[in-house]
């Protein structure tokens, strides 16, 4: 083996080599042979620590600035963000190896029921969402010598659900060329229109290699958006909604841009507004038996989609998130699921998702954006997909 003579690895071996006397004179070997020991522990180490990868501190580039941990002070705090932030720290208490720490932001001040927005847990048939998947399918193949030059990934997909040959020997994907701007529900139940929105954007741009930054507006699906049928309206501040009711809406009514219809942060009576993106289906993602998707099964989609919505579980401890790969409330199902937010990539050097949320970009130290372990939250179970057109 060759080392530089100015690398770290020949200074190390030449300071016991050659330099032990001079610095330790005439101690005992068993004093050096302790000392080699755990120098070799260290060295071993090395390999591992350069595995480990951080891609929203090292791939932000252009993107976002990493704040520091006390980027936002406690004394800024109102009453109730004050009493949420106390829970918080009761909840942070109680978790086994915290991988995560937390901190007072402006999302407190909303209180523990405020920054959400799910109308509750959707209940899934299997059998209709499969063969809703099966129609999707059959379409997509009607219009694959149309779209397969644009969509290559969406189709291997129809083959290889999990698209496992891709999927070999990566650890950390996210796309940074693709994300689009962060934005914030407010205290507006709305989180549903944003996870769906911002689907949409990074799916248009991934699979159209777009340079341009469709920006949805929020306020159109949260004033009109129902289910095609008619059968039930997307959702409003106080209670929620669904991002499936969403994608449904751009099918069959298209959606308007942000500046044609900017958010305001309440719903108002459905008006016209001229549509300027639609899509050609959407999917709730599943195994072949019906079963929750896979983890690879999750990971195939965000490589071919660009971007997924998920439906989780939040907490108090998840809101005051500071950093680092949430592991603050493991995954039970029984639990009703509160919030929806968008999955753009994934590390399993970290054993989490890398999520795009709709807190604004100063919640957390990375944007807007956070880690949630694989196992955390109820994430990664309700998982959804929009099939964006390029024009109407």
């Amino acid at each position: 083996m060759k080392f530089r003579k100015d690398g770290l690895l020949e200074k190390v071996l030449g300071f016991f080599v050659y330099g032990w006397k001079n610095y330790f004179g005439d101690k005992p070997f068993s004093h050096m042979k302790r000392m080699l020991i755990a120098l070799s522990a260290c060295l071993l180490a090395m390999p591992v620590l350069a595995q480990k990868k951080d891609p929203l501190v090292n791939d932000s580039r252009g993107v976002f600035t990493v704040k520091d941990a006390k980027f936002f002070q406690e004394d800024k705090l109102k009453p109730e963000g004050k009493r949420t932030l106390q829970l918080a720290r009761q909840e942070y208490a109680g978790v086994r190896n915290p991988k995560f720490t937390i901190v007072a932001n402006r999302v407190l001040n909303w209180g523990p029921d405020g920054a959400l927005g799910l109308a509750g847990t959707p209940t899934v048939d299997p059998r209709k969402a499969l063969e809703e998947m099966a129609r999707t399918r059959r379409r997509l193949l009607e219009m694959k010598e149309k779209l397969q030059p644009q969509m290559p990934d969406i189709f291997r997909l129809l083959a290889d659900p999990e698209m496992k040959a891709k999927l070999s020997g990566i650890g950390c994907s996210w796309n940074t060329n693709i994300l689009t701007s962060m934005k914030d529900q407010g205290g507006c139940g709305s989180c549903w229109a944003f996870a769906a929105n911002a689907a949409f954007e990074h799916s248009y741009r991934r699979i159209y290699n777009s340079a341009s930054r469709p920006d949805l507006s929020e306020q159109h699906l949260l004033d009109c958006a129902k289910f095609c049928d008619g059968s039930k309206d997307a959702g409003d501040c106080p209670n929620g909604g669904f991002s499936d009711a969403c994608f449904d809406y751009m099918v069959c009514n298209g959606v308007a841009k942000e500046t044609d219809k900017p958010y305001l942060g309440y719903e108002r009576a459905c008006t016209t507004a001229r549509a300027s993106y639609g899509a050609y289906g959407w999917l709730k993602i599943l195994q072949a038996n019906g079963d929750w998707p896979t983890i690879d099964q999750v990971k195939a989609n965000i490589l071919a989609y660009g971007a997924v919505v998920t439906y989780v579980r939040v907490n108090n401890a998840f809101k005051a998130y500071g950093g680092g790969v949430f592991n603050g409330s493991p995954s039970d199902f029984d639990l009703k699921l509160n919030h929806a937010v968008t999955i753009v990539g994934w590390c399993d050097d970290q054993n989490a998702w890398i999520i795009k949320n709709s807190w604004g970009d100063d919640w957390g130290p990375y944007g807007g954006y956070a880690y949630v372990d694989y196992g955390n939250s109820n994430i990664g179970r309700h998982i959804f997909v929009v099939l964006p057109k390029q024009s109407l």
